[in-house]
């Protein structure tokens, strides 16, 4: 089910959710969104609850995630803060995909010896 597929009636009924979790200091599991409304079940063509906040997003209802959950963003210190981690996140990714090419083209590093192209927490990429 693509996202233009979801049902606005189900979105809305995301969002009236997630207005009672408001901050990330009270988020609420995926998990629970989909069992508390029945999706997430691509055999019965249920759209994921990842699908349906994706959906949020595009209308505009800024909602963050945690490993706990999802919430509705409260304020300009907590918006900042989570795009800093999404940020923090992408930088990883990039340095693990710079690492991942270089280690296919330059093969194993032999043991005890360290890979000076892989950058630190303290290193800038």
């Amino acid at each position: 089910m693509s996202d233009r597929e979801i049902p606005q009636d189900l979105v809305d009924r995301v969002h009236d959710i997630l207005k009672e979790h408001v901050g990330e200091n009270d988020p609420i599991h995926s998990q629970t969104i989909a069992r508390l409304l029945n999706i997430g079940d691509e055999a019965a063509g249920t759209p994921s609850t990842r699908a349906v906040i994706t959906q949020l997003l595009r209308q505009g209802v800024a909602v963050g995630a945690t490993p706990q959950g999802y919430f509705l963003i409260a304020n300009g210190d907590e918006l900042e803060r989570y795009c800093a981690d999404l940020q923090r996140r992408q930088d990883g990714i990039e340095a693990r995909i710079l690492a991942v090419r270089r280690a296919f083209v330059e093969g194993p590093v032999p043991r005890g010896q360290r890979v000076r192209w892989i950058p630190t927490d303290a290193e800038e990429m």
